[in-house]
């Protein structure tokens, strides 16, 4: 097995000794897996016209992917972030060239990281993969709606003015938690971590868009983007 990366070896396949890195792509590669930004493929040579080519890129089409490699025989896939703990779920189409053959090959590679399907076209999948990009939106959606229910049970500002904090406070989520389960225990993603960061925003009334650490009494806020401003 070769492994291309721009920033060479890495120490996270130190399990796989019998990994070996490569500054080119072999030319004898049967299965190239493209797991690269698009601007980078795009930027780069990826010529292996006799090997299966297993994308993992979000938006680069098959006939996009055909053309520069050279190769028919392509599976667009869309794993989610949760195939560092083994528990993914990967959607995957494939061309017309792809072979039987081909896709238990491809099957079997994206199973190991956790579920997979295949599905019958690329529309689809991009939908699929607008929704797993989605992932660490409902930590914020969550949020959004415990705050709307606590106010509209009478939650509100007022009185010594800690309603809006105290609010605040029994409401945050620590950024492991924003993946859940094993994968919070691996700690935050940075998408995690971005929304984990940001997520007072999601709050649906001013008078609690309250910045993580702050104490002083309330007063004019940032504008939160909820419904009921």
């Amino acid at each position: 097995m070769a492994c291309l990366n721009r920033s060479g070896p890495t120490p996270d396949y130190a399990a796989w000794p019998e990994l070996r890195w490569d500054t080119a792509l072999p030319a004898a590669a049967d299965v190239v897996i493209l797991s690269v930004r698009p601007q980078d493929f795009r930027s780069g040579s990826w010529r292996c016209p006799d090997a299966l080519v297993i994308s993992l890129m979000a938006g680069v089409p098959s006939g996009e992917i055909a053309a520069r490699t050279g190769s028919d025989r392509i599976v667009r896939a869309m794993p989610n972030a949760a195939v560092e703990i083994g528990r993914s779920y990967a959607p995957w189409v494939a061309g017309e060239a792809v072979t039987a053959k081909d896709k238990e090959i491809a099957a079997r590679i994206l199973g190991a990281t956790g579920g997979e399907d295949e599905i019958d076209s690329e529309d689809q999948l991009d939908v699929l993969t607008a929704l797993a990009g989605s992932g660490p939106a409902w930590s914020a959606l969550l949020a959004n709606a415990l705050s709307t229910a606590a106010l509209r049970a009478g939650l509100r500002g007022g009185g010594n003015g800690r309603q809006p904090l105290l609010l605040s406070r029994s409401l945050r989520v620590e950024r492991p938690c924003l993946q859940g389960g094993e994968a919070g225990q691996r700690g935050p993603s940075p998408q995690a971590s971005q929304v984990a960061s940001r997520w007072h925003l999601a709050l649906p009334c001013p008078e609690i868009a309250r910045l993580p650490g702050e104490t002083t009494p309330p007063g004019p806020r940032r504008k939160s983007p909820g419904p009921n401003c």
